[in-house]
């Protein structure tokens, strides 16, 4: 009796194992790969529906909030801008 037990595990080779892992490999990485995506869908909705509003509707809000920030930064940067005549004075003070 612990032949024929023996032999049922000698006869499960890696050769003949490859298939049946490899697809247990694929049906392990196309779940994960499922549940990936329902995850962010989920996220999605979860924040489409806090801030209310589409995808689509927040991209455009997202960009004409972006580009108000780039003219903000550049009317400080303006601000703050250093003239090179004014350096060229400072030199001749000193």
């Amino acid at each position: 009796m612990s032949d024929s037990f023996h032999y049922q595990y000698d006869r499960a080779s890696p050769e003949r194992l490859k298939p049946t892992i490899y697809s247990w490999t694929r049906l392990r990485q196309s779940t994960r790969a499922q549940n990936e995506n329902e995850q962010a869908k989920r996220r999605q909705g979860i924040l489409e529906h806090k801030r209310g509003g589409s995808m689509e509707m927040n991209k455009f809000i997202d960009e004409s909030a972006y580009m108000e920030w780039e003219k903000q930064l550049e009317n400080a940067s303006e601000d703050y801008a250093i003239e090179p005549s004014d350096l060229e004075e400072e030199v001749d003070q000193l």
